[in-house]
């Protein structure tokens, strides 16, 4: 906390100063980047540069990638600071969803976990619900062209119904990439939970106050003697810890931390 209070505090000094000082941020910019060709530069671009770039290695911001331990799932890999609280799980057995490894932050609310679904035919689905997870569809495979805006819907209903089901929340799909060639998706998307209350709109009707939080997952189609299923890191944290400069850093730094090898290797 100190070391955001301290960080926020110097960022506030310098712009203020800055403003004061009549610095044109852009204008900087370019004559910066007309050293090439020999223009003189102004001197309070000059300090200006200089503040920035000690800032970016200030023993502040390197508290963000300070004591990380790489955690191995399985084939994903995610680096999780050691102020969080981790917990393994031994995989559960065939029929239900198997949540591996969770990891949380008690301070900003952030939450790590990696989930196995087991898939099968309709026909399976039908004569015991306990068997699996996921129907494949019909002839197709999970996560295709054809599949893939039907596939991540009902993804995102399954993680609601696991684990936002107390709370009644709802997640929508913001965005998603799909990697073809290895059958992997990156989502991202917004979690609203209702937080008591309500609120008035400006067509005058009355809605629930909700708080919402940012969502960030890579699932993996997995197939193998065992059958096929999907295997899912999921990583969620309130929306505004997202935006705050230092924890808005650790959290984009732990995502990208997050790997994906499959069992040849890729």
């Amino acid at each position: 906390m100190m070391s955001q209070l301290l960080f926020l505090g110097v960022w506030i000094l310098i712009l203020s100063l800055f403003q004061s000082a009549a610095v044109n941020v852009p204008q900087c910019r370019r004559l910066i980047d007309a050293m090439v060709v020999g223009r003189p530069i102004d001197r309070r671009c000059m300090i200006f540069g200089s503040v920035v770039a000690s800032l970016a290695t200030s023993p502040t911001l390197a508290l963000a990638v300070a004591d990380v331990t790489d955690y191995a799932i399985d084939g994903f890999t995610v680096g999780i600071p050691s102020s969080w609280k981790v917990i393994t799980k031994p995989p559960s057995k065939k029929g239900t969803a198997s949540k591996l490894f969770s990891a949380i932050d008690l301070q900003s609310g952030s939450v790590i976990t990696v989930v196995r679904e087991q898939a099968c035919s309709i026909q399976e689905y039908a004569q015991s619900q306990q068997t699996c997870d996921v129907v494949l569809p019909q002839g197709k495979v999970l996560f295709s062209e054809e599949t893939l805006a039907k596939d991540i819907s009902k993804l995102l209903i399954r993680h609601d119904d696991r684990d936002n089901a107390v709370l009644q929340g709802t997640t929508k799909l913001d965005s998603y990439q799909l990697d073809l060639n290895r059958n992997v998706v990156d989502l991202i998307a917004t979690t609203s939970l209702p937080s008591g209350g309500t609120y008035r709109d400006t067509m005058g009707i009355d809605r629930p106050n909700t708080i919402d939080r940012r969502v960030k997952a890579k699932a993996v189609v997995e197939e193998g003697q065992g059958g096929c299923g999907i295997f899912t890191l999921w990583m969620n944290a309130p929306l505004d810890e997202w935006q705050k400069p230092v924890m808005g850093i650790k959290l984009n730094q732990i995502w990208d931390s997050v790997k994906y090898v499959d069992k040849s290797g890729v």
